[in-house]
């Protein structure tokens, strides 16, 4: 997902488990959150009440992080769900302006 860096903080939240057959499930257990890249964004569990639910900020620099919540340990039966982020510039916001053409002449130094 692609978002401008003066987005969030947002909410990822893990849901729709299924079992290994595709059948629905409730999934209690309380996730390992993470962000491959924390100098882009951050993930901390914002509700303990709600652990699969965590807060994603952004740190204003643009990059790539994928966020991941892992569920027990992988070698031994448990998954890992990831949301991949594209931060990317937001709106334009400022600007600044030369001029060029006949008369126009550079300010003069001391």
């Amino acid at each position: 997902m692609q978002v401008p860096d003066s987005g969030g903080p947002f909410t990822a939240d893990v849901q729709n488990f299924v079992d290994s057959k595709g059948n629905p499930v409730t999934d209690t257990d309380a996730p390992v959150w993470a962000s491959s890249d924390p100098t882009v964004a951050t993930v901390v569990v914002g509700d303990p009440t709600k652990p699969q639910e965590a807060t994603v900020t952004l740190t204003g620099k643009l990059g790539q992080a994928q966020v991941t919540a892992t569920f027990g340990d992988p070698a031994a039966g448990g998954f890992v769900v990831t949301g991949s982020l594209e931060v990317i510039a937001g709106a334009a916001v400022s600007a600044s302006m030369s001029f060029s053409g006949a008369g126009v002449a550079p300010i003069p130094t001391a």
